[in-house]
């Protein structure tokens, strides 16, 4: 019984076995013709972009006129390793590329009586497949090429010039190929020459090569189609052609030219343009895979040797930290706070251990502006007890203002800013002033480097923030100096009135004390409280000219001293420096109107590249990368920093008239 079902199950297995045979066969025929063709046509793989970019022609009978295809049905292997394909798109659809074909058709003699019009069919149905906006041109050839159409996309104006082709004349095969290549080589497209004779080059004495070189200089691929059997010499000459210059050469029969040229068609008019991601690190010769399925069929394109050149692909992420030039370990994401939080830590420190308590000597300055203050500018500092800061009355700001001025005495920095405050005419604790450095100094470019996380525009940042305090007191201080000075020469007409009113030259001071206004009232004041307090009036006049920096104040300081020593009228000398001061005024607005257009060209000239250079590096710092990164281009910023140095001096110079 076992034996009977053993031999049943060998006879129906071996039955099966013969069924699958059989009904695999024409399936794998089948598949055999319905095959999909899949040629290469161009490649390129920019520097750095880190895309390949190839251009596809699908042919085959599985390939259908009209099929649409996207990057799903595409797939490519660099090196046994898959890419992601990014985008398939037409050729004639792909922005920036087009598809531009010559005809150039044999109108010889030997091309009557019947093969010149089966050549004007299939050239007709050529153009009829061709998809709209692909530019055509025609170029026939007998004993000299002529260019029937230029390029045009209009394909009804390319039909009715193929009509128009007549037969006669000897065959000039290699001019028109010369012909047809410069006609292409003025087309932004893909450049593509399909070439039709019948004979072997008997026009002018041009060569095979000289053809050849015209093609490959103006990048055209040559289609040659030759009419007859193949294998004579005119065949072996039309290949060789096609061969050089990337293209195809075949052979067909008069009345199997317009399949040809159909087939033809559909090949060129079936291009995609394929972006492929590239792996990182890729570069130099690779293996490259392509596959493409449609209509159920797969075809596939292999290139072992594809060159892609040094550098294409980005990167490939290294397992380590990387040294990169001139910013070292600095590069890596939390580096950059690590340094910035330990340079400002660093520099507090050495403030610390600069300012520490060895450093006492300031006190006695300090204790004379204690006692002098009640009668000066600055009441800011007249006792130690707390009072509203500049920051608020809250408890943190006390501290953080408690602190700095520990730092102050300590360091004696009070008669180092103390002048420059009172210059500016701000009324503010050497400490507020500190601490309101220190935060313009570090806060800023903390703020920089956590949105951008650009060192070296951070560090920028650290520059401007440290000077950007001190800068506010010159501006304010030039500002008041201005006002004090514009206010000069009414408040010396007061002085005069006063005192042609009987007034002594204190109880004169004391009249401009209370009519004139802020900042020369101020300085006034304080040299009537140091004229109370016993000080002669000529020095305490003296020592307000030194503070204010007036010129025109220290000329009228030496009419009363002299005036003072030798006698005379002090009202009338004051009155003749007041209307001096004047005229000198009038005449420094009208030359600072004059240049008033210099002087604003010559701003925007300073401060423009260095807005611009932090611009740049701020939105597209690997542009600027290779100027602090080498070493030339570290000596060209040390150069151009030098030259702009020179220029703002040399236009400061030319923009600033004295008189």
């Amino acid at each position: 019984m076992s034996r009977r079902t053993a031999r049943v199950g060998s006879l129906l297995l071996a039955g099966f076995l013969i069924g699958s045979l059989v009904l695999a066969f024409p399936a794998a025929a089948q598949q055999q013709e319905e095959g999909l063709e899949v040629a290469l046509k161009g490649v390129e793989a920019p520097v750095g972009s880190g895309e390949l970019t190839t251009t596809l022609a699908m042919s085959g009978t599985a390939w259908g006129a009209g099929q649409e295809l996207d990057q799903r049905d595409f797939s490519a292997s660099f090196n046994g390793k898959k890419a992601e394909v990014i985008e398939a798109t037409p050729l004639g659809q792909s922005s920036g590329r087009k598809l531009a074909v010559v005809l150039a058709i044999d109108t010889s003699g030997s091309m009557l009586p019947d093969n010149i019009e089966r050549a004007k069919a299939a050239a007709d149905a050529f153009a009829t497949r061709m998809e709209p906006g692909t530019r055509m041109g025609v170029v026939a050839f007998s004993d000299q090429p002529v260019v029937v159409q230029e390029i045009t996309s209009d394909l009804e104006q390319v039909r009715a010039a193929i009509r128009g082709l007549t037969a006669q004349g000897d065959t000039a095969l290699y001019d028109a190929v010369i012909q047809s290549s410069r006609l292409l080589g003025k087309e932004a497209a893909q450049r593509n020459l399909v070439l039709l004779s019948d004979g072997l080059h008997d026009g002018p004495p041009t060569t095979i090569s000289q053809a050849i070189d015209a093609a490959n200089k103006n990048g055209v691929d040559i289609y040659t189609v030759g009419l007859g059997p193949g294998g004579d010499e005119n065949s072996a000459n039309l290949e060789r052609m096609a061969k050089a210059t990337g293209g195809e050469a075949f052979s067909a029969a008069p009345e199997e030219l317009e399949r040809l040229y159909a087939v033809l068609a559909t090949t060129l008019a079936s291009q995609y343009v394929v972006k492929i991601a590239l792996p990182p690190g890729l570069a130099g010769t690779v293996s490259f895979r392509l596959q493409v399925r449609a209509n159920g069929a797969t075809g596939r394109f292999a290139k072992p040797d594809l060159f892609l050149g040094q550098g294409v692909s980005p990167p490939a992420v290294p397992a380590g930290p990387v040294a990169a030039p001139a910013l070292s370990r600095l590069e890596g994401e939390q580096g950059r706070y690590v340094v910035a939080i330990a340079g400002f830590a660093t520099i507090l420190l050495a403030c610390l251990l600069l300012f520490g308590p060895g450093s006492r000597s300031g006190r006695p300055y300090r204790a004379l502006r204690q006692r002098l203050s009640p009668y000066s500018l600055t009441p800011a500092i007249s006792d130690d007890q707390p009072r509203l800061t500049a920051f608020g009355s809250s408890e943190w700001a006390g501290r953080a203002t408690a602190m700095a001025e520990t730092l102050v005495r300590r360091g004696n920095l009070e008669e180092t800013f103390l002048d420059r405050l009172e210059a500016a005419g701000l009324n503010m604790r050497v400490a507020e002033f500190v601490l309101i450095s220190l935060g313009s100094a570090f806060i800023p470019p903390l703020l920089v480097l956590a949105v951008t996380r650009n060192f070296i525009l951070a560090a920028l940042v650290v520059l401007l923030g440290t000077v950007a305090p001190f800068l506010y007191l010159s501006f304010r201080a030039s500002r008041r100096q201005a006002k004090f000075d514009e206010q000069l020469p009414s408040t010396l007409q007061l002085l005069a009135g006063a005192l042609q009113a009987g007034h002594s030259l204190q109880q004169a001071v004391d009249t401009v004390v209370h009519e004139a206004g802020d900042p020369i009232a101020g300085e006034f004041q304080r040299v009537l409280t140091e004229a109370r307090l016993g000080r002669p009036l000529e020095e305490a006049f003296e020592a307000m000219a030194k503070r204010t920096g007036s010129v025109d104040f220290e000329w009228t300081v030496m009419a009363i001293r002299l005036q003072r020593q030798v006698g005379g009228n002090l009202a009338e000398v004051l009155s003749t420096v007041s209307q001096t001061i004047r005229d000198r005024y009038s005449l420094k607005r009208q030359i600072k109107a004059l240049s008033a257009e210099g002087r604003l060209s010559s701003l925007i000239l300073s401060f423009l590249p260095i807005l611009l250079f932090a611009a740049l590096l701020a939105f597209n710092p690997l542009f600027l990368r290779p100027l602090y990164t080498t070493s030339i281009g570290i000596m060209m910023m040390a150069g151009a920093a030098v030259l702009m140095i020179l220029g703002v001096i040399w236009l400061r110079k030319i923009t600033e008239i004295k008189v």
